[in-house]
C-alpha cells in the first residue's frame, strides 16, 4: 500500500502522495489495543501548505479512520511544511454519544445511576443512546454473550468509557465494531480467533526478534485461601467462620496450592474473596398475585417457615429475610420478607413495599411491577446444607482459576514479524489482515521453553509495508527457576571452554595435562602390541590413531569439572552413548542419567562409559585402574577420556575426552577437533564450529579478520545498490555495446538509463565484458578488464538461462528487500547474506518465497558407507536446470527440523507442500487421494493453498475434483456431510435416518438405576413385561428433591386462525391414564338471537351457550360431516348461560329416546353422550343452576 487517499467531507478524493504539490509520505502506522487506541498515525511532507480539516477520513486495510483532531504542522523551509496527522477508528464516535439511563425511546432520567442486568441489556442501553445521538439505524447491536446478571453504576459517562472502562472489564469481555457503509454493528463477547501458524526465531519461522517483560509488580500466589460471601451462612459455620469457606480453617482444607509453583517460587501464601459466590437459590416467579407486593414460586423447595428444636431452621432470629430480584422490572431491587411473608402451602410471597424519594411505590404498577418469570434470590436466611455445598464447589473452582492465573509472575511478549513470513502466505495482489486483537498466536522457543498460544494485546503496522508487524501478546506463562537453569546448561556447547584463561598459565597446564595424558594411556581393547612408542621421526604410509572400543559418539551430554568453582565436583547431564563397532551388524545406543560426581582425592581419573551388554542402560565411572574394553562380561566399559588431577597453580582439573579416531593418510587427516595449545583457537569438525580470533593472511602479505572481509563485502554491496534500482541485468548479445543498439536503443528516458546504470553487457562474438556507467550525466558502456568477471559472464552465457540473451540480479536495498516480478528461470539474488537463485518464473503479481531457492548449497559434510549403512548430510534432488525441488537432510537436531521435503529448495523446506519432520510429524499441504483400480479417485485427505481449494478437508466417494459434493466429506469447521452410511442399526437414506428391520433404537437415560429418567424410541425396546409391542417409552421415575417429575412435555400454538394446536394427536386406541389433571376442556361460546346455529361437536367437549330474543333458539348438534367422526361414547356438556331464556332447544331427532325437542332451560347443563348405533344423543345428567 504506497499510497494513502484522503477522503474530503464533501466526498472528494485526495491522494497524499503526488507530484503536484510534491507531497511525501514518511510514515503511516496503525496502532491497536486491546480495549484501547485505535488509530492511524500518519506523517508527510509537502511543498506547499495544506488545508487540513476535521471530519476528513481514510481507509485504512477495510476500516474507516477519521480526522477527529487538527494535525501538527511545521513549517522548516520556504517550500517545507511537515504534517503529523492521527486519524481515529470508529469507536471513537462514541465519545459523541452520553450513556444516559435511556429506554428504547430514547427517554432517559440522567448519567448518575446504576443498572441490573445481563450484558445485553447493558448494550442494548448503549444502543439506545447511539439511536438518540446519532439518529436511528446508524449503530446497531450485533451477536452479544450470554452472561449473568450485574449490577453496575455509571457517572457521567460517553458511551465509550461506559463501553470499555466498566462493561467490558465488569463482564470481562471484549467489542468489535463492524463497518458496512454508514451502519456500524457492535458483537460483545471475547474477540479473537486461534491461528494455526506457529512462530519461532529464526530465518522462515516467522520472527524477527522475541523480546518479554513483566506486564507490573509480580503479585506470585502458591498457596491460596479462598472465601466467599457472608450471607445466608449458619451460626457456627465452619468453626464459626464469617464467610464461606472450602474447609474447617486451620484444618489444612480451607486452602489450594500448586506444588510445582512452590517447587520453582517458594511457598507464597495469599488470599481472596469471592464476594459474589454465596449459598442461594436462583428462584423465579411462576404467579402475580391480587397485590402488586405478592407472587408465587411454584418451583420453591424447601419451607421457609420450618422448625425444630431451636427454633426456625432458616429463618434468621431478629433478622428479615430479603428478596433480591435479579431480573426483569424490579431488577437490582431488594426488599424485606413481610413478617408471616411466605405461605407454604401456596408457596405464597408477600413483600414489604417502599417509596422513593419522588413517592413511587415499589413493587407497584407498571414499569416497577413483578411479572412471571422474573428471577430472585433469597438473602439474610441461612440456606439449605445442599446450597452451601454447591457454593462450596463454586468457591473451590473460582479459586484454583484464581490461583492458575497467579501462581508465576504475569509477562507479555513482543513479537517482530518477519514480513517475508507473512508475504509467502499470501497470494499476490492481496494483503489480508493476518492478526486482529484478541487472536491466540502460538509462540514456541526452545532456549526460553516457550510452547503455547497467547493472546493479542496490541499490534502496529506499517500501512505502507502492510507485512510488517509488531506485536503484543499477553501471557501469565513464566520459566521456572529449575527450568531456566536446565536451559542455560543445554547451551553450552562445551563447558570445558570456560577454563580458557587465555594466558601462559593455562598453555602450561595444558601441556601438563598433555604429558599426563600421554604417560596414563594404555590400550583398551589390548590390540597395539608394543605400548608406546618413542623415536625422533615416525614414518608411515597410514597413520590410525584410536581403537574399535573408542568409536562412539556422546549426545547431547555435556560434562562440567570444577562445577560451581569446587575442583573435586563433576556434573554430567544426560546423554546417549551411540557405538558403531562395537557389534558387527547393529548400532548400539545406551542411555546414562544425570549425575553430580565428587571426588576424595586430586588424583587422575579414568572415565569410562559403562555399559550393560544385555540391555540399553549406562553409567558413567570414574576410576584409578585401567579397565579393558570387554574385561568385564556383563558390561562393556568404554574409554571416554580421562580426568586430570588437580593443578597446583590454577586448583583446577581438565577433562580429555579420547573417544572417535584420528586418521592420517597422505593428504588427508581425519579427526573430531584440532585446537590450540592453549585452546583458544579450535576447529571442531564434528560439529562445524570454528572458535577463536580467525585472521585470514591476503597474496599482499595483510591479514585480515572475518569481521573486517564481512564489512568490506558489505560496502560492496551497498556501492552497487547505492548506483542500481535494486537489481542488475546481465545482457549476453553480439558485438561491441552502444547507446545506438541493443538494449540501451530502448532507454530512452533518463529514468531508465538511471535505472540501468551497473547492468553488464557480454559480447558473445568479442567474449568481452563491458558495464553501463554515468559519469558528469554521460552514459556509456565501458570494458571491463577485471578477467575474473568477464571469466563469469562467459560462463554465464554458456547457461541455459541465459538462452533469451538476458539474466537478471537482484540486490536487496531498503525500497526492494526482495526481488520483484518480473523474473526468470535462473536469475539470482542477493540479501546480503546469501545467494538466491531463481526456480519458477513469475512475470506479474508479487515475490513469491517458493519461487528462490538458495544457491550457495556446499555441505562438505563426508558421505561414508560403513556395513551397507550410507552416512551424509544431505541429499537433495536436482530437477531440470539443476533447480532442487526435493531432498532428504540431517540438518538440525530440534522435534521440528525437516527431514524430507518435496516441492521446495533447501531453503523453504520448512514451507515446503510436502515434508517430515525428526519428531515423526508428516505434513501435506493440498492433497492425499486414494485411488482404485483404474486410477480414479474414491477418497482423500485435502487441505488448502487458497481459498479457492475450499473447506473440504476429508471425503470419500469421488474423486479430488468432485470433493465439494462427495457422499461423504468433513469441513474445516468440523462439520461433517454424509449421504449415504449406518449409525448404528440406523441406514443414512434420502436425507435422513431409517430402520425398517426392527432393530434399532435410540436410548437416552440418566442412569442405569431402576428408577431414571428415561426415553427410549424404538420397535423393540418395550420390556416384555408390558406383553405387546410399542414404538417408544417415556420414564420420569428418578428420585427428585428440587421440583417436579416430567415424563414428556408437549407444546402447540400460534395455528392461524381456522386451524388448531394439537399438543397430543392419538387418533386411534386407548389412552389410558393413571391419573389426569385436565386443565380446561376444548370450548365453543355462542351468542345467538332468535335463530337456529349448527356446529360440530366432535371439535368441542364444552359449549357454552348465551341464547337471547324474544323467540325460540335451537342449537343444531351435527352428526355428518364434521371435522371428525363422532365415536362412541362421545360427551359434550351444554349450558346455556342466559338465565332469564328459557326457550333454548335441542331439535327433534336429536335425542336417542324422546323424538321430541329437547329444552335447555336458562342457567341449566346437560351432559349428552353420543351413541354410534343410533347416531343420537342420550342425556348423561341434567342440573338446573338456578
Amino acid at each position: 500500500m504506497e499510497q494513502i487517499t484522503i477522503i474530503q467531507p464533501d466526498g472528494t478524493l485526495y491522494p497524499v502522495k503526488r507530484l503536484y504539490p510534491l507531497t511525501t509520505i514518511t510514515k503511516a502506522v496503525q496502532s491497536c489495543d486491546l480495549l484501547g487506541q485505535d488509530v492511524v498515525d500518519v506523517d508527510f511532507e509537502s511543498t506547499e501548505h495544506l488545508e487540513m480539516v476535521l471530519g476528513m477520513k481514510i481507509e485504512v486495510f477495510g476500516n474507516y479512520y477519521t480526522l477527529n483532531v487538527l494535525p501538527e504542522e511545521q513549517k522548516t523551509g520556504s517550500r517545507k511544511y511537515l504534517y503529523k496527522c492521527r486519524f481515529e477508528g470508529v469507536q471513537y464516535e462514541l465519545l459523541s454519544s452520553q450513556y444516559f439511563d435511556a429506554d428504547a425511546t430514547g427517554t432517559y432520567r440522567g448519567s448518575e445511576f446504576s443498572l441490573t442486568g445481563n450484558l445485553d441489556m447493558f448494550i442494548s442501553v448503549l444502543i439506545y443512546n447511539c439511536n438518540r445521538t446519532f439518529g436511528p439505524g446508524k449503530w446497531l447491536k450485533g451477536d452479544i454473550l450470554e452472561t449473568d446478571v450485574k449490577t453496575l453504576t455509571f457517572s457521567t459517562a460517553n458511551c465509550l468509557e461506559a463501553l470499555q472502562q466498566t462493561i467490558c472489564k465488569e463482564f470481562e469481555v471484549e467489542f468489535e465494531i463492524l463497518q458496512n457503509g454508514n451502519v456500524k454493528t457492535i458483537n460483545v463477547g471475547r474477540a479473537g480467533q486461534i491461528l494455526t501458524d506457529v512462530y519461532e526465531y529464526g530465518q522462515g519461522r516467522g520472527l524477527y526478534t522475541l523480546t518479554r517483560r513483566s506486564v507490573k509488580e509480580s503479585t506470585i500466589v502458591t498457596r491460596l485461601y479462598p472465601s466467599g460471601s457472608s450471607d445466608n451462612l449458619k451460626p457456627g459455620y465452619r468453626n464459626f467462620s464469617t464467610r464461606l469457606k472450602i474447609g474447617e480453617p486451620g484444618s489444612g482444607t480451607d486452602y489450594i496450592e500448586d506444588t510445582a509453583a512452590i517447587a520453582a517460587f517458594g511457598l507464597i501464601e495469599g488470599s481472596k474473596t469471592f464476594d459474589e459466590v454465596k449459598p442461594q437459590r436462583i428462584g423465579v416467579v411462576t404467579q402475580v398475585g391480587l397485590d402488586a407486593e405478592m407472587f408465587f414460586d411454584s418451583t420453591m423447595n424447601f419451607d421457609l417457615n420450618e422448625s425444630d428444636e431451636n427454633g426456625t431452621k432458616y429463618l434468621i432470629a431478629g433478622k428479615s429475610a430479603k428478596i433480591h430480584f435479579n431480573t426483569g422490572n424490579l431488577a437490582g431491587y431488594e426488599f424485606e420478607l413481610a413478617d408471616g411473608g411466605y405461605t407454604p402451602e401456596v408457596k405464597a410471597f408477600v413483600l414489604v413495599p417502599f417509596k422513593d424519594e419522588q413517592g413511587v411505590k415499589f413493587p407497584g404498577p407498571a414499569p416497577f411491577n413483578i411479572n412471571v418469570g422474573d428471577q430472585y434470590v433469597i438473602l439474610d436466611i441461612t440456606m439449605p446444607e445442599i446450597y452451601v455445598t454447591t457454593a462450596e464447589a463454586e468457591l473451590r473452582t473460582k479459586a484454583r482459576l484464581y490461583l492458575d492465573a497467579n501462581k508465576s509472575p504475569l509477562v507479555q511478549y513482543s513479537l517482530d514479524i518477519d514480513p517475508q513470513f507473512l508475504r509467502n502466505k499470501t497470494a499476490p495482489g492481496t494483503v489480508p489482515n493476518f492478526f486482529s486483537l484478541g487472536d491466540f498466536i502460538q509462540i514456541k522457543d526452545a532456549d526460553l521453553n516457550i510452547n503455547k498460544a497467547s493472546r493479542v494485546i496490541r499490534f502496529t503496522r506499517d500501512v505502507l509495508s502492510p507485512f510488517k508487524y509488531t506485536i503484543e501478546i499477553a501471557d501469565s506463562y513464566q520459566i521456572s527457576t529449575i527450568s531456566r537453569v536446565l536451559s542455560d546448561v543445554k547451551q553450552l556447547n562445551n563447558i570445558v571452554t570456560l577454563n580458557d584463561l587465555r594466558n601462559p598459565v593455562t598453555a602450561k597446564q595444558n601441556w601438563k595435562s598433555a604429558r599426563e595424558l600421554i604417560n596414563e594411556s594404555f590400550d583398551p581393547d589390548g590390540y597395539l602390541k608394543d605400548g608406546k612408542i618413542k623415536a625422533e621421526t615416525l614414518e608411515a604410509a597410514i597413520a590410525l590413531f584410536g581403537t574399535e572400543g573408542q568409536q562412539f559418539q556422546i549426545i547431547n551430554a555435556v560434562f562440567m569439572p570444577n562445577f560451581q568453582g569446587n575442583k573435586n565436583v563433576l556434573r554430567y547431564t544426560a546423554g546417549q552413548l551411540v557405538h558403531l563397532t562395537i557389534e558387527k551388524d547393529n548400532i548400539r545406543t545406551w542411555n546414562f542419567n544425570a549425575q553430580t560426581v565428587t571426588f576424595g582425592d586430586n588424583n587422575f581419573k579414568f572415565v569410562y562409559a559403562k555399559c550393560s551388554v544385555e540391555k540399553n542402560t549406562a553409567t558413567i565411572l570414574f576410576s584409578d585402574q585401567q579397565i579393558k574394553t570387554k574385561q568385564d562380561p556383563v558390561h562393556y566399559h568404554f574409554l571416554m577420556g580421562m580426568l586430570n588431577s588437580v593443578d597446583t597453580v590454577t586448583n583446577t582439573r581438565q577433562i580429555s575426552l579420547t573417544y572417535g579416531f584420528t586418521l592420517i593418510s597422505g593428504r588427508w587427516i581425519t579427526t573430531g577437533q584440532i585446537k590450540s595449545s592453549d585452546g583458544s583457537t579450535y576447529f571442531d569438525l564434528d560439529t562445524g564450529e570454528i572458535g577463536g580470533n580467525i585472521t585470514f593472511r591476503g597474496t599482499d602479505g595483510k591479514n585480515k579478520s572475518i569481521k573486517q572481509l564481512e564489512t568490506e563485502l558489505l560496502a560492496q554491496i551497498d556501492a552497487v545498490t547505492e548506483q542500481t534500482d535494486g537489481k542488475v541485468d546481465n545482457w549476453f548479445l553480439n558485438g561491441t555495446p552502444t547507446l545506438s543498439n541493443e538494449p540501451a536503443i530502448n532507454w530512452n528516458t533518463l529514468e531508465l538509463k538511471t535505472e540501468h546504470v551497473g547492468d553488464n553487457y557480454f559480447d558473445n562474438v568479442s567474449k568481452k565484458s563491458y558495464r553501463f556507467r554515468v559519469e558528469n550525466n554521460v552514459f556509456s558502456w565501458e570494458e571491463v578488464s577485471d578477467d575474473r568477471i568477464t571469466q563469469a559472464l562467459l560462463l554465464a552465457s554458456q547457461a541455459k538461462e541465459s538462452a533469451d540473451g538476458k539474466s537478471t540480479i537482484f540486490i536487496s536495498s531498503a525500497a526492494h528487500p526482495t526481488p520483484f516480478p518480473p523474473y526468470s528461470e535462473g536469475d539470482l539474488w542477493t540479501n546480503g547474506v546469501d545467494l538466491f537463485r531463481c526456480i519458477t518464473e513469475r512475470l506479474t503479481g508479487s515475490y513469491n518465497q517458493l519461487d528462490w531457492e538458495l544457491a550457495t548449497v556446499y555441505d562438505s559434510t563426508v558421505a561414508t558407507i560403513i556395513k551397507g549403512i550410507i552416512t551424509a548430510g544431505t541429499i537433495q534432488l536436482a530437477g531440470e536446470g539443476g533447480s532442487v525441488l526435493a531432498g532428504i537432510t540431517g540438518n538440525g537436531t530440534a522435534a521440528d527440523s525437516v527431514r524430507f521435503w518435496a516441492g521446495a529448495g533447501f531453503a523453504n523446506r520448512a514451507l515446503a507442500p510436502f515434508r517430515v519432520l525428526q519428531s515423526g510429524e508428516g505434513f501435506l499441504r493440498k492433497r492425499l487421494e486414494m485411488m482404485n483400480e483404474n486410477n480414479i479417485g474414491q477418497a482423500g485427505i485435502a487441505g488448502s493453498n487458497n481459498a479457492l481449494d475450499g473447506l473440504v478437508r476429508l471425503w470419500a466417494g469421488a474423486p479430488y475434483a468432485n470433493r465439494n459434493n462427495a457422499p461423504w466429506r468433513a469441513l474445516a469447521d468440523g462439520s461433517m456431510f454424509a449421504e449415504k452410511g449406518m449409525i448404528g442399526k440406523w441406514t443414512i437414506q434420502g436425507g435422513g435416518i431409517i430402520n425398517d428391520s426392527g432393530d434399532a433404537y435410540i436410548i437416552m437415560r440418566s442412569t442405569d438405576a431402576t428408577e431414571k429418567t428415561e426415553v427410549m424410541i424404538g420397535s423393540n425396546v418395550f420390556p416384555g413385561t408390558y406383553g405387546g409391542k410399542g414404538a417408544a417409552l417415556f420414564r420420569a421415575t428418578e428420585p427428585n428433591s428440587v421440583g417436579d417429575n416430567y415424563g414428556a412435555v408437549f407444546y402447540a400454538k400460534n395455528a392461524i386462525a381456522g386451524f388448531l394446536n394439537w399438543a397430543i394427536y392419538a387418533f386411534d386406541g386407548i389412552s389410558f391414564l393413571g391419573q389426569s389433571l385436565i386443565n380446561g376442556k376444548k370450548s365453543l361460546r355462542i351468542d345467538m338471537n332468535n335463530q337456529n346455529l349448527t356446529f360440530d361437536p366432535s371439535l368441542y367437549d364444552m359449549v357454552y351457550v348465551n341464547p337471547t330474543g324474544e323467540r325460540v333458539c335451537i342449537l343444531i348438534l351435527r352428526t355428518t360431516g364434521n371435522r371428525f367422526v363422532l365415536g362412541d361414547g362421545k360427551t359434550i356438556t351444554i349450558i346455556n348461560r342466559n338465565n332469564a331464556f328459557n326457550n333454548l332447544f335441542l331439535p327433534t331427532g336429536t335425542m336417542a329416546v324422546n323424538d321430541s325437542p329437547f329444552l335447555i332451560q336458562g342457567g341449566m347443563a346437560v351432559t349428552l353422550s353420543f351413541d354410534i348405533e343410533l347416531q343420537k344423543w342420550w342425556a348423561v345428567s341434567l342440573f338446573d343452576n338456578n
